[in-house]
């Protein structure tokens, strides 16, 4: 899963590094919050939020770089869930929200959102977009083998709902959806090893980027889910927005995507 998710990172970055060869920066932002997080169970709803003011910017990579060890999400003097720890990065030369997550749920089942803050940059007018990513459970109840199952929240319309959504030409949830994913991933009662639902867009393009047809001038990210009873779940998310790359720039791209397979032995 994570292996994956890093995979289509390089990929990603490998066609910024491209186009930044041939001068073209898309001199991105963050919206005023950079990453929201909310847990409600019975004990009640903690909300847990970082302004982008407070988030360092590392002029060597041009990221907003933010991270966080453990955090008990508390609903007043009541702890409600525990976030154990967290990271997102946000591109400012490149289109790219990078996400990771480990949460505990409470005593009862807990329902937890975590959303992006909204990138901003000049319109790409010839956009290719992707989603790569996974989520994982693991049983840790007491006696461990009650089992854990955890569930997607977020609406998908017709279908099912999804644990994640990516979104552009409007913050998450009320943008145009590029994609969402995941409707559940479980473990049944006895298994104590953690059960895995990789999620992405399909292969195609540039390194799993595919054309989306319409300008676009921001993204974000979203996942929503209920966690059984005090289990685990941890999650990573790559979502990237890159132009059209001209023929000798997708050339170098497509070498960067060829160069991040592993060999085989």
């Amino acid at each position: 899963m994570i292996g994956s998710t890093n995979l289509f990172a390089r990929r990603v970055l490998a066609g910024a590094v491209a186009l930044s060869a041939t001068s073209v920066l898309f001199a991105g932002s963050p919206s005023a919050e950079f990453i929201r997080i909310e847990a409600t169970n019975g004990a009640g709803t903690a909300v847990f939020s970082v302004p982008s003011a407070a988030v360092p910017f590392n002029a060597a990579t041009q990221q907003w770089e933010w991270s966080s060890g453990l955090v008990t999400l508390m609903d007043g003097g009541t702890p409600v869930a525990n976030l154990n720890s967290a990271s997102l990065t946000i591109g400012a030369s490149f289109n790219v929200l990078a996400l990771n997550f480990n949460v505990d749920s409470g005593l009862t089942d807990t329902f937890f959102t975590i959303t992006t803050g909204t990138l901003s940059f000049p319109t790409v007018f010839q956009p290719l977009g992707g989603v790569s990513g996974g989520l994982n459970v693991v049983d840790q109840d007491p006696e461990f083998g009650g089992g854990v199952l955890m569930m997607g929240q977020l609406a998908d319309g017709a279908n099912a709902d999804k644990a994640f959504r990516a979104d552009y030409n409007g913050a998450v949830p009320t943008g145009t959806t590029l994609f969402t994913g995941v409707e559940s991933v479980a473990n049944d009662p006895g298994e104590l090893s953690g059960s895995s639902g990789a999620f992405g867009t399909p292969n195609g393009g540039a390194g799993g980027l595919a054309p989306l047809g319409v300008p676009v001038s921001d993204m974000s990210m979203q996942l929503g889910f209920s966690l059984s009873a005090a289990d685990n779940a941890t999650g990573t998310a790559t979502y990237g927005i890159i132009p059209v790359p001209e023929p000798a720039t997708l050339a170098l791209l497509m070498l960067g995507a060829v160069m991040s397979f592993p060999r085989r032995r």
